[in-house]
């Protein structure tokens, strides 16, 4: 219930506390770097920050509220110990997994490249899934595809794996580190995932990457 709405209320009443200006002037008591400290923190991040338990469900009845506040104020009161969480690191962009080879598209996927053993045979077995976790620290990887519908590739392994990046910089330094690599003894060899008349425009304002035709 809002005391504005009851006016008699106010005769109760000697002054207006904000519960988050309390907490934020004891997050700045006890964390002297305020920069990393948000003004705004919410009940719920107080309430987490002083490991208070709540045995009246998540329900944001005008109750369960009050007894929120309440608890926080005798916190407070108290000097329970604040364990606010780190700031946030940046949004991580999900990463895809495909079971078929997607085909060479500039405008959906314009930094792919796909890789292959040197010497034409297959790779080992293995899904998209450990395909992804194989690269998973390579900066800007966004997606990893690869023919896995048959009972004869998840047993024999496929030919081609291909990977999606973020930047063109992700997509140059991950083929300059993979060109002439060797995974599990097998020589790699990389190529970038355009149509042929893409790749030639593309070297023709691009000359960084070395590339060489894609596979048909």
């Amino acid at each position: 219930m809002d005391v504005l709405h009851v006016p008699v209320l106010a005769d109760v009443f000697t002054a207006w506390v904000d519960v988050q200006d309390l907490v934020y002037h004891r997050c700045i008591e006890d964390n002297p770097s305020a920069e990393l400290i948000h003004k705004q923190q919410s009940l719920h991040t107080a309430r987490q920050a002083m490991s208070l338990s709540s045995t009246f469900g998540s329900s944001t009845r005008a109750a369960n509220d009050s007894t929120r506040i309440l608890q926080v104020l005798a916190a407070l009161m108290q000097s329970v110990p604040l364990s606010l969480p780190g700031p946030r690191g940046p949004r991580l962009t999900p990463k895809s997994t495909y079971s078929k080879l997607p085909r060479p598209d500039r405008e959906k996927h314009p930094y792919a490249l796909r890789i292959s053993p040197s010497d034409g045979g297959r790779f080992p077995p293995r899904s998209p899934r450990e395909v992804l976790e194989e690269f998973r620290n390579h900066e800007g990887l966004r997606a990893v595809g690869l023919n896995w519908g048959t009972e004869c590739v998840r047993r024999e392994g496929v030919r081609i794996w291909w990977l999606a990046f973020s930047t063109e910089d992700a997509l140059r330094k991950f083929h300059e580190s993979v060109q002439g690599d060797v995974f599990e003894g097998t020589a790699l060899d990389a190529v970038l995932d355009f149509r042929e008349t893409d790749l030639r425009a593309y070297l023709r304002v691009r000359p960084r990457i070395v590339v060489s035709k894609p596979p048909q």
